[in-house]
């Protein structure tokens, strides 16, 4: 467990290495996480010198460029399986998380063209600015990559958490352009819920004061925001355990701090009477809702919260599982549940 003292001497730290160009270590940031640490003589003004570099900064990543916005960004984006087969593609946390914990999904390439990839400005994907990172952007994003990985087809769309709304949303806004819609533990969906919702409360106050207080944000200054907040993610993350601990493996490439400000702390956030599930009745299809058991977007939660705004939902519960062992300790439960639902595994 990281507690206050070691996070401030941490963040301190990396604020003097930052102005000075000392020795770094590439994967600090990432070592709660993978338990990897390996030490550069790089200039924090270096990419890759804090935390891992982005799309925008590493052409030797798997990417994809996009036109969003009326901006052409680099996104992060990995495809599993044969480019002929029904296109499933899956949308990650956050906002500002990665699909690093999402690949076990990849195991339904074996009947689908699996599409997974990180938000423009999150994860890996290029860092943007504010004027792109609207409501209406995703839904755009969503269309330029499946116009680009398999253009004219349908989609079968998967999202968990924070994806799980974005999908929703984007599926009540094109329901002809959605085979199957899969939502694993989706955050709040209407108002109600997120009065009623505690879960992944992110301490950010330090980062939302950089942000505040710097309008053109460099890309070390993304770096050094980031870094600072993968080391806030463990923390924010006991609400979405069993046990109420830290969690021992959290599996993430980088988190887009400034992603998060912008769709959380600033007028492009969803507003208090915001409802992801407007005109989902012109959705026709069956939607998956998969859940553990664990933690604060658990069971309890989307039953008691969002079920309600799916009017055609089939409700899969995971016994044990949490907001991320889904994806890890029960993985092959998580991938039963999917396969009993999509129409390639009937």
């Amino acid at each position: 467990m990281i507690n206050q003292t070691i996070l401030r001497r941490a963040l301190k730290t990396a604020q003097l290495l930052e102005r000075k160009g000392k020795l770094v270590c590439s994967a600090v940031s990432l070592s709660v996480f993978l338990g990897v640490t390996a030490c550069n003589l790089l200039s924090p003004e270096e990419p890759g010198a804090l935390v891992p570099p982005t799309a925008g900064e590493d052409a030797a990543l798997p990417q994809l460029r996009i036109k969003v916005a009326e901006r052409e960004r680099a996104i992060h984006l990995q495809t599993f399986g044969e480019p002929d087969r029904p296109l499933l593609m899956i949308l990650h946390g956050g906002p500002g998380a990665d699909f690093r914990l999402l690949l076990p999904l990849q195991e339904l390439a074996d009947r689908y063209y699996v599409v997974l990839w990180d938000q423009r400005g999150a994860g890996l994907s290029e860092r943007v600015t504010k004027e792109e990172l609207t409501l209406d952007s995703f839904n755009e994003e969503i269309s330029a990559v499946q116009a680009a990985v398999a253009p004219g087809r349908k989609v079968t769309l998967v999202g968990h958490s924070y994806g799980g709304l974005l999908a929703t949303r984007y599926a009540a806004t094109y329901p002809d352009a959605v085979e199957q819609l899969v939502l694993i533990e989706p955050g709040p969906i209407t108002p109600r819920g997120r009065r009623n919702y505690h879960g992944g409360e992110i301490g950010f106050a330090a980062v939302e004061d950089f942000f505040w207080q710097n309008e053109l944000l460099t890309s070390s200054d993304h770096a050094a925001a980031d870094y600072k907040a993968n080391n806030l993610l463990p923390e924010a993350s006991r609400s979405f355990t069993c046990s109420g601990e830290v969690p021992s493996e959290y599996p993430m490439w980088r988190f887009g701090a400034f992603h998060h400000h912008v769709l959380t702390h600033t007028n492009q956030a969803p507003d208090d009477d915001f409802n992801w599930a407007e005109d989902i009745v012109n959705f026709q299809p069956e939607v998956l809702v998969v859940a553990g058991t664990c933690g604060a977007a658990g069971a309890n939660f989307q039953q008691t919260y969002n079920l309600e705004a799916l009017p055609r939902a089939r409700f899969t519960i995971i016994s044990g599982a949490g907001h991320l062992t889904l994806f890890l300790d029960y993985a092959e439960e998580t991938l039963a549940a999917l396969r009993a639902y999509l129409i390639e595994y009937y």
